[in-house]
C-alpha cells in the first residue's frame, strides 16, 4: 500500500498549522470555519494517489438512510476509496464518533479529523 509523503516541515502542514492559529485568534474555532482548512491540505495530500475530495458527498448509510460525509475519496472511475469527517475542538470526539456510527456512518476507511 502507497505511504503520504509528506513531513512536518513540509510547506502544506506549515501553512495548515499557520492558518488554524489564524482562525483561532479571529475565534473562529468552529467545525465550519476550520473544516476548510483540512480540506485544503487533504485534497493536495490526496493527489498523490490520483484521488479527488468530493465534499458533502451523499451516500447510502449502512441503515438505508441518506447521509453526507463532509469528503469522499474517489478515483477516476467514481470508485470510493474511504471517507472524511470533521470535527472541531469543542467537540467531545469520541461521543462525535459514535453518534455518526449509530446514524449509519461506514466504519471503515473514514477519518474523523479535529484540529
Amino acid at each position: 500500500m502507497p505511504t503520504l509523503d509528506i513531513k512536518p516541515t513540509d510547506k502544506r502542514i506549515k501553512t495548515y498549522y499557520a492558518e488554524l492559529k489564524r482562525l483561532e485568534q479571529l475565534g473562529a474555532t468552529n467545525e465550519t470555519s476550520v473544516r476548510s482548512v483540512f480540506q485544503t491540505l487533504f485534497k493536495q495530500c490526496v493527489q498523490q494517489f490520483d484521488l479527488t475530495l468530493i465534499t458533502e458527498y451523499p451516500m447510502k448509510g449502512h441503515q438505508g438512510n441518506q447521509i453526507f460525509v463532509d469528503g469522499a475519496l474517489l478515483d477516476d472511475f467514481d470508485r470510493w476509496f474511504g471517507c472524511w469527517e470533521a470535527k472541531d475542538i469543542h467537540d467531545d470526539l469520541a461521543a462525535e464518533v459514535q453518534r455518526k456510527f449509530e446514524q449509519g456512518y461506514p466504519s471503515d476507511n473514514i477519518l474523523f479529523q479535529t484540529p
